[in-house]
């Protein structure tokens, strides 16, 4: 990093902002920012830009000029070598590092062929970690239980306002993000995890996005796939089969206090809005405006209605059937979750 970039890094993380957050507030690219941000690209030098970046980050005009002035005579990096690589990865020199690192997990866009070995290793090479980790397709993996799934969600999106910044919830557990370019064209890779543990064994984690998503999918897509992304790291296991890094992502975006709080005032301006409609249609509507509110993908907010912990969807039912205005509450159905399970929402 140089220095504006490391200032500018830790006034955005100070300031609750995710990268995509933060590149909106200030009319800018997320790609672009993560660049400056990680020294790949100079500092901003127009006053004007400077001005609306304090404004945004609660700081001093002068703060952040003076930062960009210090790297006046800096030599700034190349962009990655990332995207000029040898056909082979046998032949790459052995480079003695001090820490240990690796490309620990990756999400191909849909439809793409898994990563072949030499694909794994070029991958690998381009972020500058030292091996892959391949993971069997065949191997068995324990079902994770949707307490442990919760509760590890719960944990990052903590004190978080809804929609949920999946980049800042992420990047205020120490989770250093990085947007480049190449990802997608060349491996089909739309995020990729890399996790390096120095001799102290502390571990850091790195999640790399590619530049197309991280600049033009929209933002409930781009903060889901985030979610989906650190799963396995979050989850602390090699490898997380796909429904249940889906029910991760959707403990980040949907935390289930917030979503209850926000269906129970909702369903009430339903009612007074259209009156008594049919059970399917006024879950309809409750999902498409739950989904705006927590910028999530409207199928997957009718997915997190219908089971533990935010079985809302039945609770609706029971309120039209009685032409109540207000959602019953939970006690009005006959529990099936286990004690533990109550004991993470009370």
């Amino acid at each position: 990093m140089n220095a504006f970039g490391t200032t500018l890094r830790e006034l955005r993380i100070e300031a609750g902002l995710g990268l995509r957050t933060f590149a909106q507030l200030v009319d800018q690219r997320a790609s672009t920012v993560s660049a400056i941000e990680s020294g790949r690209r100079k500092p901003w030098r127009e006053q004007k830009l400077l001005d609306r970046t304090a404004a945004v980050l609660g700081v001093t005009a002068e703060l952040m000029v003076s930062a960009a002035g210090k790297d006046g005579a800096e030599v700034f990096p190349e962009p990655p070598k990332a995207w000029s690589l040898p056909d082979e990865c046998d032949d790459l020199p052995d480079v003695e590092v001090s820490r240990r690192a690796r490309l620990q997990s990756w999400i191909l866009t849909p439809g793409a062929s898994e990563l072949d070995e030499v694909a794994q290793c070029e991958l690998a090479e381009i972020l500058e970690v030292d091996e892959a980790l391949s993971w069997n397709s065949d191997e068995s993996i324990a079902p994770l239980t949707d307490l442990s799934i919760e509760w590890q969600a719960r944990h990052l999106t903590a004190r978080l306002p809804t929609p949920v910044d999946v980049e800042a919830a992420l990047e205020r557990n120490g989770v250093h993000l990085e947007i480049v370019a190449g990802l997608v064209p060349r491996y089909s890779v739309q995020a990729c995890v890399t996790c390096e543990t120095s001799a102290d064994d502390e571990p850091s984690v790195t999640l790399w996005a590619d530049r197309t998503i991280a600049d033009s999918h929209s933002m409930s897509a781009y903060r889901l796939l985030l979610a989906q992304a650190y799963a396995p790291i979050a989850l602390q296991v090699g490898s997380v089969d796909p429904s249940n890094a889906q029910r991760f992502a959707l403990a980040m975006l949907l935390p289930a206090g917030a979503l209850h709080k926000a269906a129970e005032t909702t369903y009430t301006a339903l009612i007074d809005q259209h009156g008594w409609l049919a059970p399917v249609a006024m879950r309809q509507h409750l999902c498409n405006q739950l989904a705006e509110q927590f910028a999530a993908p409207p199928a997957l907010v009718d997915r997190r209605l219908n089971g533990w912990p935010s079985p809302i969807a039945p609770r609706l039912e029971l309120a039209l059937d009685a032409h109540e205005r207000t959602l019953p509450p939970t006690d009005w159905q006959e529990s099936q979750e286990t004690a533990e399970q109550l004991m993470l929402f009370e």
